[in-house]
């Protein structure tokens, strides 16, 4: 059964890199950036399948592992991708004069996009802190409560076994972040109209920053997720404590999260769309 959606996936994928490549030997810049693009798609598409295989062959606990990276491996890799070096250059033109004031990164990923990318990966930590301090000691993907002789656990459990992963999935999704919005800034101008070439530059930078916003929400909402079986567990077992309100709270940021993900994830599809558009009218010039 499996086997129709993941030939599907390996085709697209594999067209998406082919059309990328084609792209990406073109002289226009804009056009290089539209190969970018489905190069990165197509990576990550790729990944996916991979990861998608090496956990069908794997059981318990490190299927779990392989699966929590990845959305966060397939990011990292298609910003990776889109921050290759310039492996053509344009053909030399007319003799053009421009400001010698070098780019900064600020100008394709805006500083309030960095503190909300930030914001969230700083509350990603808190709830994997959370996870590795509560988990069971020995047993990092469990969580367990005693009262006098009774025991009752639950897993899978976000403690280190999970959390760390993902942890180090979400650094590497970091410095791609970074690195992509090096090469942003250091691509050649596409048009001698700074505010053209400053437009597309965010519309890129933008669609970098939603990417990574999604796969963040996406591990924020399913980490929350595991913690939101806890208050049934300590309720259960008589532990005082106000485990409705936390139940509450814990559902609260699961759906905040889920949403935010959509829409990063639209936004992502709309600012991708908004350079791909671009480079479709560079391509009429």
């Amino acid at each position: 059964m499996l086997g129709i959606p993941v030939f599907f996936m390996a085709a697209v994928a594999v067209g998406a890199l082919a059309g990328g490549a084609a792209l990406a030997w073109r002289r226009e810049v804009i056009l290089q950036v539209r190969g970018r693009l489905l190069l990165a798609l197509g990576s990550a598409g790729i990944a996916l399948l991979v990861l998608w295989l090496v956990a069908a062959e794997r059981t318990g606990g490190y299927q779990g592992r392989v699966l929590v990276a990845g959305p966060g491996l397939a990011a990292a890799l298609a910003l990776l991708v889109f921050a290759l070096p310039v492996w053509r250059t344009p053909d030399a033109g007319p003799l053009r004069t421009a400001s010698l004031e070098a780019r900064a990164p600020r100008q394709a990923l805006r500083p309030a996009a960095l503190l909300g990318f930030g914001a969230l990966v700083a509350v990603l930590g808190a709830l994997l802190i959370l996870g590795a301090v509560t988990a069971t000691p020995g047993d990092t993907d469990s969580f367990s409560v005693s009262r006098g002789t009774r025991t009752h656990g639950l897993g899978p459990y976000p403690g280190w076994f999970y959390g760390l992963p993902i942890a180090l999935v979400v650094a590497l999704l970091a410095l791609s972040v970074a690195l992509a919005a090096r090469r942003l800034v250091r691509l050649p101008a596409t048009t001698d109209d700074a505010v053209a070439d400053g437009e597309w530059r965010a519309a890129a930078g933008s669609a970098v920053i939603a990417l990574a916003d999604a796969v963040v929400l996406v591990y924020i909402a399913g980490v929350t997720l595991l913690f939101t079986r806890v208050p049934g567990v300590l309720e259960d077992m008589g532990v005082p404590g106000p485990w409705e309100v936390a139940r509450t709270a814990a559902w609260t940021i699961v759906t905040v999260a889920v949403v935010g993900a959509i829409v990063s994830g639209l936004v992502f599809v709309a600012k991708a769309g908004r350079v791909d558009a671009g480079a479709r009218e560079e391509a009429r010039v």
